[in-house]
């Protein structure tokens, strides 16, 4: 029976084949899909060198990303700037005459008047702080303003891309040290503002109010 069952499976040989072989396009396919996914693994490692096109844009976003920082700090400049001068408004309708002065009053006023002079001051140099830098750039507008307008133009023609790429990040150093000189002006004067409550609320005790 056994041999019976092999001849006709021998027999079938040719039927088989055509039945459980790969076809040839399918195995074509295969080999495609395989390649195809083997193409797909192969991932950026982020290793690529950038160009000089690229180091530029680079450089150029980072300066933006600087300046934007610059309108944040006026903000908090101008609300210190109203918070001074609120208080002084609202003592300046309780100044007493010279001769109703007394001895408390003044020592509070004057430890009123120095911290918020201080503050004064450093809202002062926040807003206008030290410029000085960039003689050799052509985007910083303070070393724009010595030149000429043909000495502009030329010298804009005649630069090169790493010479933009280097004026570029020169910028980005020297707004960085003018940032951060206001960002420590902006902490003065608010740490100044702050010493000035206690005798300002003192003074609003101890003066009398505005006559109606």
């Amino acid at each position: 029976m056994i041999n019976a069952l092999q001849r006709e499976w021998l027999a079938a040989g040719p039927w088989r084949h055509a039945v459980f072989a790969t076809p040839s396009g399918a195995s074509k396919s295969d080999a495609r899909r395989k390649r195809t996914l083997n193409m797909q693994e192969v991932r950026d490692t982020g290793d690529r060198q950038p160009n000089q096109s690229d180091r530029v844009n680079a450089a150029w976003q980072q300066l933006q990303l600087v300046l934007g920082f610059f309108s944040r700090v006026d903000t908090k400049l101008s609300v210190g700037l109203g918070i001074n001068l609120g208080m002084l408004a609202m003592l300046s309708t309780r100044i007493p005459k010279p001769e109703d002065l007394t001895l408390l009053v003044s020592v509070v006023g004057v430890l009123f008047l120095t911290p918020l002079t201080l503050s004064f001051w450093n809202l002062w140099l926040g807003y206008f702080p030290d410029l000085r830098g960039g003689s050799n750039s052509l985007i910083f507008f303070s070393r724009i303003e010595k030149m000429t307008e043909s000495e502009f133009l030329r010298a804009c023609e005649t630069r090169t891309l790493d010479g933009f790429e280097r004026d570029v990040l020169g910028q980005c150093w020297r707004n960085s040290k003018i940032l951060v000189a206001k960002f420590k002006c902006l902490k003065r004067s608010y740490l100044a503002t702050a010493l000035t409550i206690a005798p300002w609320m003192a003074l609003i005790t101890l003066l009398p109010p505005p006559v109606k």
